[in-house]
């Protein structure tokens, strides 16, 4: 039997240059008889075949699908907001018809003026669009990642410009009602947002399943604001909106519809109704008084009308019904402000009144999303019934979608529980809290504190001017203080801590903030600023009368120009008072 050779290494036993190998009884042997101490390892040639030792056996390859992210990204993400962020006002505008009563073109003028904000939108999306485009055609190959991550940031914050906030759909809402001439002001849909009684909080509960998993999170989270709607934030939004409007389509809109709006501040201030009439008279001496600013630069949010409107109510009342106790009198019985406001009652009747409409109502969402944990222990056991019952119905979430249950299951396998075991064990109180006050029970408590003040006015003194002027002359000192005009002595707060010296001013202050949905802070400035305006037609309008009387004018041009001045008499002596 021949001797069958293998290849292997180079012998080097005493320089042996073999390198081929056989086996004999179990030993390895050289061809020229050299015995190896190693195994044999053997070069197998290209050529050289070998029978199989052994079964070699491969895994099978899972076929494994490519992860795509279900997250959209860049320019079809923000569409997607949009998308989300028009259902949302759609919603708004169906809750404002068909439970608050405004008419049906309400839906239209709101789509219109949403048309041309996605116009601006589109024009803006487009151009960052174009930019990344060039950013990444230009840029090196040899870049940071660095850069990478500004530009990623730089992205990021442009977008946050770009899209609108949630606040927004409220201010399109508002200038549609304009634009429809409705009785409206922001405070009105401040708190029907706060109250829930417009979808505002929470409003990424209203967007479908399939649409919200396709959103990205910082998205998310301008639908889902965590921070309450503080008072003003509104009023500077709308400001803002109302530039954005002008500056790009040259839209103005139109005067503020202040007669019906007039009437309903006098009617939830509780005050007498003939300081309308001065309300309207004061205006007259404003320019362009209760209309849409135009904007410019460094132009306030307290030049909106309504601010206008309500600082204008509030100087009246501080000339006709003053917040102290000085005994003022009038010279005919049917001038303004012979029936005088007793604040005393007026303070206890507006007591009354938020003590009515709050009983049996939980506190706003404002009051719930601003808890702290030790507000939590604090509580009693009906104000965590009503904490536990806005949890439920603000965070959790009721739409169930049996499709993506296979999606929520864990990595181990356990399912969640299932619909008929969830029902075991309802989240919802036993004994359900009474109804909220309608409306009507509203009207009524308002009824009533009206009621109280009209009862409670006090008739001031009426002197004619002659036996003020008698008495003025003779000294009486006691006299001289009984008779003072009503006017006088009017005093101004500059700042919000000015307020803490007279409890009733601040009371009317406050009550007037939350009429208009501001903070009693930018009230005070708003109305601050009024006066300093007034003022300042004052100095103006007598610096013009003594121009006239100095180019020598006519004895009867005289008494014709104080028979124009004596209707604002009130008004001239009143801003001659202290500033606080």
């Amino acid at each position: 039997m021949p001797i069958e050779y293998r290849k292997g290494s180079r012998c080097g036993f005493e320089n042996c240059p073999s390198r081929e190998y056989y086996i004999q009884d179990g030993l390895t042997y050289c061809r020229r008889d050299h015995q190896q101490d190693v195994p044999l390892q053997t070069q197998v040639g290209e050529d050289e075949e070998f029978p199989t030792r052994g079964r070699k056996t491969r895994k099978e390859k899972v076929a494994v699908e490519k992860r795509v992210s279900r997250v959209y990204r860049g320019k079809k993400a923000i569409e997607l907001y949009l998308q989300c962020y028009q259902l949302i006002l759609r919603k708004q505008c169906y809750s404002l018809i068909h439970d608050k009563g405004f008419p049906p073109e309400l839906e239209n003028v709101v789509h219109d003026l949403w048309s041309l904000r996605l116009q601006l939108l589109k024009d803006k999306i487009d151009e960052d669009s174009a930019s990344d485009g060039e950013r990444r055609l230009y840029s090196s190959q040899n870049e940071t990642t660095e850069n990478e991550v500004e530009s990623t940031v730089e992205r990021t914050l442009k977008q946050k410009r770009v899209v609108p906030r949630l606040v927004d759909t409220l201010g399109l809402c508002y200038f549609a009602m304009i634009l429809l001439r409705a009785p409206i002001c922001l405070g009105d849909l401040q708190r029907w947002a706060v109250d829930e009684e417009i979808p505002y909080v929470r409003a990424i509960r209203l967007v479908p399943r399939v649409m919200k998993s396709k959103l990205p999170q910082e998205y998310i989270g301008v639908l889902d604001p965590r921070c309450p709607l503080k008072p003003g934030r509104l009023h500077d939004d709308v400001h803002r909106s109302l530039a954005t409007y002008y500056r790009h389509f040259d839209l103005i809109f139109p005067p503020l519809n202040y007669h019906p709006l007039l009437l309903s501040f006098i009617q939830r201030l509780a005050i007498p109704i003939d300081l309308y009439t001065s309300t309207i008279k004061i205006a007259e001496i404003l320019p362009d008084a209760f209309t849409f600013p135009k904007p410019t630069w460094r132009q306030r949010t307290t030049s909106l009308p309504e601010i206008q409107l309500i600082c204008i109510l509030i100087i009246a009342v501080k000339l006709h019904h003053p917040f102290d106790n000085i005994r003022r009198h009038t010279q005919s019985p049917t001038d303004i402000g012979t029936l005088a406001i007793d604040w005393d009652a007026w303070t206890t009747a507006r007591q009354e009144y938020l003590t009515k409409i709050s009983k049996g109502q939980p506190p706003s969402s404002n009051a719930f999303m601003a808890t702290t944990d030790r507000d939590v222990l604090a509580m009693s056991a009906a104000q965590m019934d009503d904490y536990l019952d806005w949890y439920e119905k603000t965070w959790i979430d009721d739409d169930h979608d049996p499709n993506e249950e296979q999606q929520k299951r864990p990595t181990n396998g356990a399912a969640p529980p299932p619909k008929q075991i969830l029902d075991m064990f309802p989240t919802a109180r036993l004994n359900p809290p009474t109804q909220n006050p309608t409306p009507l029970a509203h009207h009524r408590a308002l009824t009533q504190r009206i009621n109280h003040v009209q009862r409670t006015l006090k008739v001031r003194r009426v002197t004619s001017t002659a036996s003020a002027s008698a008495s003025a002359s003779a000294g009486k000192k006691t006299e001289s203080r009984t008779t003072i005009p009503i006017g006088a002595l009017y005093k101004r707060y500059r700042r919000a801590n000015d307020l803490l010296r007279s409890e009733h001013a601040r009371s009317f202050y406050e009550a007037s903030a939350e009429v208009v949905g501001m903070s009693l802070e930018m009230l005070v400035k708003a109305v601050y600023g009024m006066e300093t305006q007034l003022e300042n037609w004052r100095d103006r309008e007598k610096r013009r009368k003594r121009d006239e009387e100095e180019e020598g004018s006519g004895d009867d041009d005289d008494e014709g120009e104080g028979e124009e001045s004596g209707n604002d008499l009130t008004i001239d002596k009143g801003l001659d008072g202290e500033t606080s």
